[in-house]
């Protein structure tokens, strides 16, 4: 798993590819939306 982000060319902040990162944060349930996800392990 790679720490860049990668934006697409003449869209300003929409990213060209998936980025993932690990947080300290842990739900108590998963948590699903459009742009954005979070697991139960963070």
């Amino acid at each position: 798993m790679s720490e860049h982000i990668l934006y697409r060319a003449g869209y300003k902040y929409q990213l060209a590819e998936q980025f993932v990162i690990k947080l300290e944060i842990f739900p108590s349930q998963a948590i699903e939306m459009e742009f954005i996800s979070l697991n139960l392990d963070g």
